[in-house]
């Protein structure tokens, strides 16, 4: 924490941009090496208690971490004054400071501790990206520089450029392999990885690749379809922009094409009582098929 306030010295005094540069400073010096936890393994070298790269550089970048994660930024030092007043002039362990952000920030912080704190290493991220008619689909991989952390849980700030105007969205990162989509229009030109170095991490490759268009749509779940059976048509959820649609009836005849809306609805009225088979071909994917009953 002493470590840490030179870094929020700087941001009260100096901006924030100064108290960045010092924290991407830290960050590259607890990344000089794969592994290293803040805990200390060993407490009968004084080397290991006092390790400047592990005990100090590492553990301020876990107290900004630890402040990121907060739902809003006055939490942070309320948790802080907290852990201060019930402690001082005794002693308390990491679980205490834990158990005190947790009910400050009203998160578990379980994930957090155990990665950073008692865990090694950090993550490298890598990001791919599609964009069709309005959709942005994002595929977000990490790989970690220690064997102890298999993935890192967390929430991560992507900067999105394009040549109208950049944005910065946070997605939740919970797994090796993450995927995600949202609407924007604006073309992508790149993308910028936790931006604001809130994070100890490396940055992978970054590229925009087409093909993840279909590799996304195999991944959707099953469409929403209702009322089935159905009197005067059917509502279809859980499409993406560019999905064709087909209905036939028992024989293979086309009677009715569309194709996404922002309500999709596939016409019943007019129809014979039976059963027909719904066609939704995914953008840059093979079709799935699907049995309507009116």
């Amino acid at each position: 924490m002493a470590t840490y306030t030179e870094q929020l010295f700087l941001e009260h005094f100096w901006g924030k941009a100064a108290a960045k540069d010092t924290r991407t400073g830290v960050f590259l010096d607890v990344m000089m090496r794969p592994g290293g936890s803040v805990w200390v393994d060993d407490t009968t070298s004084v080397n290991r208690i006092f390790d400047g790269r592990l005990t100090y550089q590492k553990g301020a970048a876990v107290a900004h971490m630890l402040r990121y994660m907060a739902p809003q930024d006055s939490l942070y030092f309320e948790g802080l004054r907290a852990y201060q007043q019930q402690y001082k002039y005794g002693t308390a362990v990491t679980s205490d400071l834990q158990t005190i952000m947790e009910q400050k920030y009203g998160l578990q912080l379980d994930s957090f501790f155990r990665q950073w704190v008692y865990g090694q290493g950090y993550p490298m991220f890598s990001v791919k990206w599609a964009q069709h008619l309005g959709m942005t689909l994002l595929k977000v991989t990490q790989t970690t520089s220690h064997s102890s952390v298999k993935s890192f849980h967390l929430p991560l700030q992507l900067t999105l450029n394009s040549a109208s105007g950049d944005t910065t969205v946070t997605i939740n990162i919970s797994d090796t392999t993450n995927y995600f989509k949202f609407n924007w229009p604006d073309n992508i030109t790149g993308i910028v990885v936790d931006p604001e170095d809130n994070i100890v991490n490396k940055t992978g490759a970054i590229q925009h690749d087409p093909n993840l268009l279909s590799v996304y749509a195999a991944t959707l779940p099953t469409p929403a379809i209702y009322p089935n059976p159905a009197v005067d048509g059917w509502n279809i959820d859980g499409l993406l922009p560019g999905t064709m649609l087909k209905l036939y009836d028992i024989n293979g005849k086309t009677i009715w094409a569309g194709e996404y809306a922002a309500k999709t609805f596939v016409p019943a009225q007019g129809l014979p009582k039976g059963c027909y088979l719904l066609e939704i071909r995914w953008p840059g994917a093979q079709s799935g098929y699907y049995k309507l009953v009116k």
